[in-house]
C-alpha cells in the first residue's frame, strides 16, 4: 500500500468537520482514550520521561483511502475524511510548535530500549498496524495547559473533503449545499466517497452481457 504524494487524510466525523470549518482550527487532543492500549502506554512513557504535563496529538495517515480507514476510524452515519496539503498542514503545526512525523511500525524483535531513543517514542507502533500509514501531530510543554491544543489554519491547507460512501446521496448533497452555505467560496470540492460504488467498476461490469 502506497502512500498518496503530497496528501494527509484526517478521518473524523461531521461535527468535527463542520468546527474545523466554522473556527479555522485543527484540534489536537489527550492519547488517552486511543483503542490502541500500546500506543497509549508509549505516549505516557513519553510523557514520564520527558517530565511533560502536557502531550497532546492528532493522528492523520498519508495511505490512499481504503475501506479499512472508513470502517475503524470514522462512523458509518457521520463520517468523512478531510484531505491536508502535506507541506501547508506541516507549516501551520510548526508555527504553532507541533510536530508532524511519520510514525515506524517496528515487530517485537526491533523494540530494544537501549538503543531506541526517547524522543523516537510518540512516533512507534506497533507492525500490525502498518497499514495506517500514520503520520501524526504531537504536541508538547512542560507545563500544564488544556486539554486540547488548536492549531489555527487556513482553508487553503485543505485539499477536499470527502463524505463516508455509506452515506445515502440525498443526505450528502444536503451536506454539501449546507457546507457550501456556511462557508462560502471554498477553495476545494466536497464530494461523497465512491469506494463501495465506483463508476468505473460498474462501467467494467455493463460490458458483460447477460446470457439470454
Amino acid at each position: 500500500m502506497t502512500a498518496t504524494r503530497g496528501i494527509l487524510r484526517r478521518y473524523t466525523d461531521l461535527a468535527s468537520l463542520l468546527d474545523l470549518l466554522h473556527r479555522r482550527e485543527i484540534t489536537l487532543l489527550l492519547p488517552s482514550t486511543w483503542d490502541d492500549r500500546n500506543d497509549r502506554l508509549l505516549m505516557e512513557t513519553y510523557r514520564k520521561a520527558k517530565g511533560l504535563e502536557t502531550l497532546l496529538a492528532l493522528c492523520l495517515s498519508e495511505r490512499a483511502e481504503t475501506y479499512h480507514h472508513w470502517k475503524v476510524f470514522t462512523d458509518r452515519n457521520n463520517g468523512v475524511c478531510i484531505l491536508f496539503h502535506r507541506t501547508k498542514l506541516r507549516d501551520a503545526m510548526k508555527k504553532s510548535k507541533v510536530n508532524l512525523r511519520r510514525m515506524s511500525y517496528l515487530t517485537f524483535s526491533e523494540l530494544d530500549a537501549e538503543t531506541i531513543p526517547t524522543a523516537r517514542l510518540p512516533y512507534l507502533k506497533r507492525s500490525a498496524f502498518k497499514d495506517e500509514g500514520e503520520v501524526r501531530a504531537v504536541y508538547e510543554n512542560a507545563q500544564k495547559e488544556a486539554e486540547l491544543k488548536k492549531v489555527p489554519i487556513d482553508l487553503s491547507v485543505i485539499e477536499g473533503i470527502s463524505l463516508n460512501p455509506w452515506m445515502a446521496k440525498p443526505v450528502a448533497d444536503s451536506i454539501i449545499a449546507i457546507i457550501e452555505q456556511m462557508t462560502p467560496n471554498l477553495p476545494f470540492e466536497i464530494t461523497r466517497s465512491n469506494l463501495i460504488e465506483s463508476r468505473v467498476w460498474r462501467k467494467f461490469a455493463e460490458k458483460y452481457p447477460e446470457q439470454s
